[in-house]
């Protein structure tokens, strides 16, 4: 079973339900879970908890009995909502928050502007099995 909490700045405005599907779903397909245009990709829930969380559960099998890849999920995981990061203070005219910042160059975005608290981010992302 995997379980990932995306939380949103609690001083930022609540995300719309078609935000947080954006979120849920970009989350998924890097992490190797549900990756987009994969018909027997795992099954996986995601429960808002009110307009700042939402939590996603998935078990880690695929409806083809497979187990999915899932290659460095945590720091997938956090490099797509580094991404949603930026792109989210990007369209609010808010500035990224210092993670976006910091992982910037090697995501080849040239010029970032500086850092600002975080807007929506993750909280411990993927726990996996023993």
């Amino acid at each position: 079973m995997w379980h990932c909490a995306l939380r949103a700045h609690p001083a930022s405005p609540p995300l719309s339900d078609a935000r947080w599907e954006d979120a849920v779903r970009r989350v998924l397909a890097a992490t190797g879970i549900a990756p987009e245009d994969d018909p027997v990709a795992c099954r996986w829930i995601a429960l808002r908890v009110d307009g700042h969380e939402a939590r996603i559960i998935a078990p880690l099998a695929r409806r083809d009995g497979e187990a999915p890849r899932m290659d460095r999920d945590l720091s997938r995981a956090m490099a797509a909502c580094q991404l949603l990061e930026y792109e989210h203070a990007r369209g609010s005219r808010r500035r990224p928050g210092a993670a976006v910042h910091s992982t910037a160059p090697r995501a080849g975005i040239q010029q970032v502007a500086q850092a600002r608290p975080f807007v929506p981010h993750a909280a411990q992302p993927g726990l996996r099995p023993r």
